[in-house]
């Protein structure tokens, strides 16, 4: 059993580097599996080019150290954010985007400059027809593992005809052979130092053995591979997902 003396004690606090009245920092934080990245949102920050940003901590010499701040491409407030377990991927939805249409922004670790760069933008689907605005496409996000995320989507309404239905899309992305799933600041950073070259066939790349040697041609994206809806009665479907 657990002792009624083991109490949890304040360890460290995180806070904004430029705290900002309204910024929300903390209305979403994500946590790799080894916990040596977490990531805050941020979500009412005013950035260069809009509002929003999350905060990236590195574990370094026994504590969360800042390391980088995203900011979205595109003018509008983040809603939420999730890594993968092993901290290879981070998504970060932003459903305000386009009169609240939404947008999910993918970053992928980069073990040469040890930090996340935009890998991919994910937008809501053209499904059974016109999209409508107020989808919230990113209003929830979850990394299930390094191939496979879910982003739902309270405000879809698919056809038209039943608002705010929601929906919950599914994405899988097909990992290369010779893909390397090392945690990030791994002992290897200096075999990373080599260009990473890929050959003709996306499926087999060639790369060095390199933390998170990921497979990034451009044809190795996220793909959609199924939709799940709601029942129509006015509940909104995807206003968070999660899995255990």
């Amino acid at each position: 059993g657990t002792d009624a003396s083991e109490q949890y004690a304040l360890a460290q606090l995180l806070l904004p580097s430029t705290p900002t009245v309204s910024g929300f920092f903390g209305m979403q934080v994500a946590v790799t599996a080894s916990g040596s990245i977490i990531a805050v949102g941020c979500s009412g920050e005013t950035t260069d080019v809009g509002e929003g940003a999350v905060y990236v901590y590195a574990w370094q010499s026994h504590a969360y150290t800042h390391v980088q701040t995203l900011s979205p491409p595109h003018s509008a407030a983040i809603s939420h954010v999730s890594t993968s377990h092993s901290g290879v991927w981070m998504v970060v939805g932003s459903s305000g985007v386009s009169s609240n249409l939404g947008r999910a922004y993918l970053y992928a670790y980069d073990a040469y400059s040890e930090s996340y760069s935009l890998h991919q933008v994910l937008e809501p689907r053209e499904g059974e027809g016109v999209h409508y605005s107020n989808v919230e496409f990113g209003y929830s996000v979850r990394m299930l593992t390094d191939d496979t995320l879910i982003i739902g989507a309270i405000g879809d309404e698919l056809d038209g005809s039943k608002t705010n239905r929601g929906s919950a899309t599914v994405y899988q992305r097909e990992r290369c052979e010779s893909e390397s799933t090392l945690p990030p600041r791994s002992s290897s950073k200096a075999i990373c130092m080599q260009r990473q070259e890929w050959n003709s066939n996306p499926k087999r790349c060639v790369l060095p053995a390199c933390t998170f040697a990921l497979c990034l041609n451009a044809s190795m994206m996220y793909e959609e591979v199924g939709v799940l809806t709601g029942d129509g009665e006015g509940r909104s479907m995807g206003m968070a997902v999660g899995v255990s």
